[in-house]
C-alpha cells in the first residue's frame, strides 16, 4: 500500500489517499481530480514541474490559499518521496516507487509524431538494440573477414548506428570511385557484374597473372639474348653503364619511398579512426536528481551536459580534423606518385644491368628480338586486361559487400528488423489487454503507426483514442516496470468501458489511480470490493 498526501498543491487544499489495488478519485468537474493525478505523477517520475512551467513560475503550482505546498508519497516505513513548492525540490529517502512518464499519463507514444523518436522509444522500452551477433547474421552474405567485422562493430560502438551508417555510405562512394578509376566508366550494379576491358579475349579469365608474368619474363630473357648478339656501340655502352652505376641508389630510393608511403597510409588510417565525435545533448534526465544520464555498455552512467560552446567546439574540431585528413591524403598521393617514378627508374636500371652483363658470344637461333617484342607486347596486353578485370571484379565485390553492410546499418536494416520483432511481442500483449478490457483490437504496424479497430489514430473517435492510449499505456507498463499507473479522464468511457478498464487492471494485478468525473457521490462505485479504495473530491478536498 502507498500513502499520498497533498497539501496546497494546484487545485488541492488537503488530501490524504491510500493507494492499493485500484484507487478511484471521483468528483464533479474542476474539483481537483487532475491535480491529484498530476501530484502522484510528479512523485513517481521525479518531474517536479510540468513541461510548460518554468522554474521561475513554480509558485503557480501552489494553491491560492497558501504561500507554500507539498506532495508526499510513502511506501513502508522509510521509502518516501517529497516535493516542496515553490522550491520545486524533490527529496527522496529509501526506495520510493517509480513509474515512467507513459505509465502516469504525462506522455503517450501514440502522440509521438516523429518516427525516429517513436522508434527510439520502442527500442528502449522493448530492449531491441541489435547485438554484435545480430549484425553479423544480417551481413553474413557480405562474406567479410572476422577482422573487418570487428572493426565495423567498433565503428558502431564509437559512432553509434547512424554514424556507422553514414560512414558506410561514404565508403560506398569511395569504392565506386575506385571502380571508375580502374574501368574509366561510371559504376552500375549490373555493369559491375559483367564488365570486361575492351578487346577482351574469351577464356582469358581462366589464366593466371603470375603465369603471364613468368611467360613475359622468359620471352624478355630470350629477347635480351637476341639483342646481345648485336654489338653495342660506345655511346650505348656508356648509357647502360650509367644505369648500372645508379642501380644501388635506385633501389634505396624505392625502399625509402615505399616506407614513406606505408607510414603515411598508416597515419591516414589512424587519423580517420581518431575522427572526433560531434557532441550533442542526447541524454536522459535522472528522475531523482536531474543529472544528465546516458547508457554506456548497458549501464546507466552520469554524463556531462554539453554547452552550446562545447557542441560548437566539437564541430570545429571535427571540421579541423577532416581538413587535416584531406592534407594527409594529398601528401600520400604525392608520395605515391614519387614511388611510381622511383620504381620506373629502378626497372630501367635493372633492365640496363641485364643488358650490360649479357654475354654477346651466344647468338640466338630463330626468332629475332623484334619477334619476341611482338609476343611480349601481346602477352603484356593480356596481362593488363586480366589485371584490370580482376581489380574491377574485386572492387565490384567490395561495393556489393558494402551495400549489404550499409543496408544493415541503416534505420531500415537490422535495427528495424529487431524492433519489429519486439513490436510483435508488444502487439501480442496489447491485443490481450484490449480483449480483457472489452476494447476493439489495437496494434502497432510496421511503420510504427497505431491502429485501433483497423483504423489509424486520426480517424477514430475521441473515446476510441482514449481506449487506444490507455491500452498502450497499460501494455508499456508491462515492459518498463512501473509501480503505479495514473489514468485521468476516464469519464470519457461509458460505464461498460470503465468496468472493462477495471477488469483488465485487476487481471494485470496493477496498482492504479484512476480519476472519473461524476455528478454525485452516490454514483461512485465502492472499489474496496475489488481490493481498492474510493475517494470523493469536492472543493479541493478529499472526503
Amino acid at each position: 500500500m502507498y500513502n499520498l498526501n497533498v497539501s496546497y498543491y494546484r487545485g488541492i487544499q488537503k488530501a490524504e489517499i491510500d493507494i492499493s489495488g485500484i484507487t478511484l478519485i471521483a468528483g464533479d468537474n474542476h474539483q481537483g481530480k487532475s491535480s491529484i493525478a498530476n501530484a502522484l505523477g510528479a512523485l513517481l517520475t521525479g518531474e517536479v514541474l510540468p513541461e510548460h512551467v518554468k522554474k521561475k513560475d513554480s509558485k503557480d503550482m501552489v494553491h491560492s490559499l497558501s504561500g507554500s505546498g507539498s506532495i508526499v508519497l510513502r511506501s513502508g516505513d522509510n521509502d518516501t518521496a517529497i516535493i516542496d513548492y515553490p522550491l520545486a525540490k524533490l527529496t527522496a529517502a529509501g526506495s520510493p516507487p517509480e513509474s515512467s512518464k507513459v505509465a502516469v499519463g504525462m506522455i503517450s507514444p501514440v502522440l509521438i509524431n516523429d518516427v525516429r523518436e517513436k522508434s527510439k522509444y520502442f527500442s528502449e522500452l522493448l530492449k531491441t538494440e541489435p547485438s554484435k551477433s545480430d549484425l553479423k547474421t544480417a551481413i553474413k552474405t557480405a562474406n567479410i573477414s572476422d577482422e573487418y567485422f570487428n572493426s565495423l562493430w567498433q565503428l558502431v560502438e564509437s559512432l553509434l548506428w547512424d554514424g556507422a551508417w553514414e560512414r558506410a555510405k561514404d565508403k560506398g562512394k569511395e569504392l565506386k570511385g575506385i571502380w571508375k578509376g580502374i574501368t574509366g566508366e561510371t559504376y552500375g550494379s549490373n555493369k559491375g557484374e559483367i564488365w570486361k576491358p575492351e578487346g577482351w579475349i574469351v577464356g582469358l579469365e581462366s589464366k593466371s597473372c603470375d603465369k603471364l608474368k613468368t611467360e613475359v619474363d622468359k620471352l624478355s630473357d630470350k629477347r635480351d639474348k637476341a639483342i646481345a648478339v648485336t654489338a653495342v656501340d660506345e655511346e650505348e655502352n656508356k648509357r647502360l653503364r650509367s644505369y648500372v652505376d645508379g642501380l644501388s641508389t635506385a633501389r634505396m630510393n624505392v625502399e625509402e619511398c615505399q616506407k614513406s608511403v606505408d607510414d603515411m597510409s598508416k597515419n591516414l588510417d589512424k587519423h580517420r579512426i581518431d575522427t572526433p565525435s560531434i557532441l550533442t545533448n542526447d541524454y536522459q534526465k535522472c528522475p531523482s536528481c536531474g543529472d544528465a544520464l546516458v547508457i554506456d555498455n548497458g549501464k546507466i552512467v552520469k554524463c556531462k551536459k554539453n554547452t552550446k560552446k562545447h557542441i560548437d567546439d566539437s564541430q570545429k574540431a571535427y571540421d579541423k580534423h577532416k581538413a587535416a585528413e584531406l592534407e594527409l591524403q594529398s601528401e600520400l598521393t604525392s608520395e605515391t606518385e614519387k614511388l611510381g617514378t622511383a620504381k620506373s627508374l629502378l626497372r630501367e636500371c635493372e633492365d640496363a644491368s641485364k643488358k650490360y652483363q649479357q654475354d654477346p658470344a651466344t647468338k640466338p637461333v630463330g626468332k629475332s628480338a623484334d619477334d619476341y617484342s611482338v609476343e611480349i607486347d601481346d602477352i603484356e596486353s593480356q596481362l593488363l586486361m586480366l589485371t584490370s578485370y580482376l581489380e574491377a571484379k574485386t572492387a565490384h565485390n567490395n561495393i556489393y559487400a558494402n551495400v549489404i553492410i550499409a543496408e544493415a546499418l541503416s534505420p531500415e536494416g537490422v535495427r528495424k528488423n529487431k524492433l519489429l520483432s519486439g513490436i510483435g511481442v508488444f502487439n501480442k500483449k496489447l491485443l490481450t489487454i484490449c480483449k480483457s478490457a472489452g476494447f476493439a483490437p489495437a496494434s502497432v504496424d510496421n511503420d510504427l503507426n497505431f491502429i485501433y479497430n483497423t483504423r489509424s489514430y486520426h480517424l477514430i473517435s475521441e473515446s476510441e483514442k482514449f481506449r487506444l492510449r490507455t491500452a498502450v499505456q497499460l501494455t508499456a507498463s508491462e515492459f518498463d516496470n512501473s509501480k503505479i499507473l495514473v489514468i485521468d479522464g476516464v469519464d470519457i468511457l461509458t460505464k461498460k468501458g470503465r468496468n472493462g478498464l477495471i477488469t483488465v487492471l485487476n487481471e494485470m494485478q496493477k496498482t492504479a489511480l484512476i480519476c472519473v468525473s461524476m455528478d454525485s457521490k452516490d454514483d461512485m462505485p465502492d472499489m474496496s470490493k475489488v481490493g481498492g479504495n474510493s475517494y470523493w473530491i469536492e472543493g479541493g478536498e478529499v472526503k
